[in-house]
C-alpha cells in the first residue's frame, strides 16, 4: 500500500536560512505521527508546505503514491498555529459558515458538535469560548467533509489538563473508530507520547529522527546495564536465569531488560561466579530526555 504522505528531500529557503533541509518522511495510512521539535525547528513550515499554505524551494512531496494533490487536499482536514474563528459569531454560525466548502449537511455539522462536545454550547460566540473550547471548535471545523488525514499544529497548546485529555481521546477515538491519520506536533511530549504510533525529530530544519513509537519504548523502557569483564560468561550466567531474549551483549556491556528490581541480587550472582561488575546502571529514560539527547541539548 502506498503511504498516505512521503516527502523527498523537501527544502524550504527563506533568504539565508533552511527552514526545511532535505526532509524525507513516509507517513502510513492510520499512523499518528507526531513531529517533535524545538520552535524553530521547521515543523510548521514543514506542514504549510504539505497543505500548499507555502511553496517548498525544492524537493517534493506525494500524496497516495501520486495522486493529485489538489485533489487530495480536499481529503486533509488542518488546524495551523491556531483555530480562524469569526469571534463575534457563534459555534454554530462558524462551523455553518465552513461547511458551506464541503457541503455538508445540518446532520454532519450536529453530528460533529456533539464529537467534539459543544452541542450544548452552539449559541455561544467564539469570543466568549475557553481556550479549549476554541480549540475543539477548529478541530470541529477541521473535521467537515470527513478527512482521511488531519494536520493538527500544537492542538494542545495552552490547555489545562482536562482540555489535554479531552483533544487526546478525541484524536485516539477518530484515529481507532474511523482509521483517521494524523500528523501532529506538541511540545508536550510526553502527552505525545500517549498516542503517537511514529515520530520524526525536527532541528534547525533537518530530520534527525524518524522512529516508530514501539522503538522508542523499547530505547526508554527501564533496563539495567552491566559494565563486566566477560560479556559473554556473563550473558551465559543470566540466561539460565531468565529469557534470553531479554538479554543483549555489546563488547563489554550486557543489557538486561527485565528483573529490574533483582538488580543486587544479578550484581551478587556475576561476583559468586568470577565476573568482575565494573558497573551497574538502573537506565530509563522519556521522551522528553531521549528528544534532548538527539538535538545535543
Amino acid at each position: 500500500m502506498n503511504p498516505i504522505l512521503q516527502t523527498i528531500e523537501l527544502t524550504k529557503a527563506y533568504q539565508n536560512t533552511l527552514a526545511l533541509d532535505r526532509v524525507s518522511i513516509t507517513i502510513h495510512r492510520g499512523d499518528v505521527y507526531g513531529l517533535i521539535g524545538k520552535n524553530g525547528a521547521g515543523k510548521t513550515t514543514l506542514m504549510k508546505a504539505i497543505l500548499g499554505i507555502t511553496d517548498p524551494t525544492s524537493g517534493e512531496y506525494r500524496f497516495n503514491g501520486n495522486e493529485n494533490p489538489y485533489a487530495f487536499r480536499k481529503k486533509i482536514g488542518a488546524i495551523i498555529e491556531k483555530p480562524a474563528l469569526y469571534m463575534k459569531s457563534t459555534v454554530l454560525e462558524n462551523i455553518s459558515r465552513y461547511a458551506v466548502m464541503f457541503g455538508s449537511t445540518q446532520k454532519e455539522i450536529a453530528q460533529i458538535l456533539e464529537m467534539v462536545d459543544l452541542a450544548k454550547h452552539q449559541k455561544k460566540k467564539a469570543a466568549e469560548l475557553s481556550l479549549g473550547m476554541k480549540q475543539r471548535l477548529g478541530l470541529g471545523i477541521a473535521l467537515l467533509g470527513n478527512p482521511e488525514f488531519l494536520i493538527l499544529d500544537e492542538p494542545v497548546n495552552g490547555l489545562d489538563p482536562v482540555g489535554i485529555i479531552e483533544i487526546r481521546n478525541l484524536l485516539l477515538n477518530l484515529n481507532q473508530t474511523r482509521n483517521t491519520t494524523i500528523l501532529v506536533s506538541s511540545h508536550l511530549l510526553d502527552e505525545l507520547g500517549r498516542i503517537a504510533t511514529r515520530y520524526a525529530i525536527l532541528d534547525h530544519g533537518k530530520l534527525v529522527e524518524e522512529i516508530e513509537a514501539a522503538n522508542l519504548i523499547d530505547y526508554c523502557q527501564k533496563k539495567i546495564i552491566l559494565h563486566v569483564d566477560d560479556a559473554e560468561k556473563t550473558a551465559l550466567i543470566l540466561r539460565e536465569k531468565m529469557d534470553a531474549q531479554d538479554i543483549a551483549v555489546n563488547e563489554d556491556t550486557v543489557t538486561v531488560a527485565s528483573h529490574i528490581e533483582d538488580s543486587a541480587a544479578i550484581n551478587k550472582l556475576l561476583c559468586d561466579r568470577g565476573i568482575a561488575v565494573s558497573q551497574l546502571i538502573i537506565h530509563a529514560e522519556t521522551l522528553e530526555q531521549y528528544f534532548m539527547r538527539k538535538v545535543g541539548e
